[in-house]
């Protein structure tokens, strides 16, 4: 840590990939966020677009993320659960909803048992890695993008923003990445960290109603989200 403070101090500027990691680069060093220049990621739409897929009767959700714990995937299963068992409560046969999970990490045991445990295996389906140059192809396949973050050390959310250049509608946790991301919510559904019901709800919204789907998926900046979910 005291070797980074050194280099950072050391140089004539600064710059970072999102305003949330300039204002944690500022505590660190002690200097103003607003004098660390902003160089956001960007996004190759050449790669990333919107495909025809011949998708079938099954609404997939999805997430691409490391397993670990501040990425709070165990709260996307808690989700799934709950949408399974309470708002779909009375109509759970009839239900056709897969929830893929793309990456590895330290908590994916964990989360492997969670799944069991809660008797979702038909449901939810762990991936692995999945190389770069097939994250587009991935996302494509969902209708749904979940974004679980539980930490403000989420500093940009790169898989969401792929995710909206695919026309992927997303519903993410209010860390301060994804804040910047979405644009505190007028580009996407937003949520509380580790509310699971919550996700939920706004997931069982966009499972019922395909148009609304299409709709967040093609969100422009002057419309509004809150005229569009209500």
């Amino acid at each position: 840590m005291e070797i980074i403070k050194k280099n950072l101090k050391a140089a004539d500027s600064i710059a970072s990939t999102s305003y949330a990691m300039a204002r944690q680069t500022s505590k660190l060093i002690n200097c103003r966020a607003e004098d660390i220049y902003i160089t956001p990621f960007g996004v190759d739409t050449k790669q990333f677009y919107k495909r025809n897929m011949n998708k079938g009767n099954e609404i997939v959700i999805g997430s691409i993320k490391k397993l670990t714990p501040k990425y709070g995937i165990k709260y996307g299963i808690l989700a799934i659960n709950y949408l399974v068992n309470n708002l779909f409560a009375e109509n759970k046969k009839n239900t056709k909803i897969k929830y893929l999970i793309y990456g590895e990490g330290p908590e994916r045991a964990e989360l492997e048992q969670l799944v069991k445990d809660l008797n979702l295996q038909d449901i939810i389906e762990f991936k692995g890695r999945i190389p770069n140059n097939l994250v587009p192809q991935a996302l494509n396949e969902f209708d749904i993008f979940l974004g679980t973050s539980v930490l403000d050390s989420e500093s940009f959310g790169v898989a969401v923003v792929e995710a909206m250049a695919c026309e992927v509608p997303v519903i993410v946790t209010d860390v301060d990445g994804f804040k910047e991301v979405v644009d505190n919510g007028k580009a996407g559904i937003m949520v509380p960290r580790k509310d699971y019901k919550a996700m939920a709800e706004q997931i069982y919204k966009l499972v019922k109603d395909s148009e609304l789907r299409v709709k967040l998926g093609k969100l422009r900046e002057n419309e509004s989200l809150k005229s569009i979910i209500g």
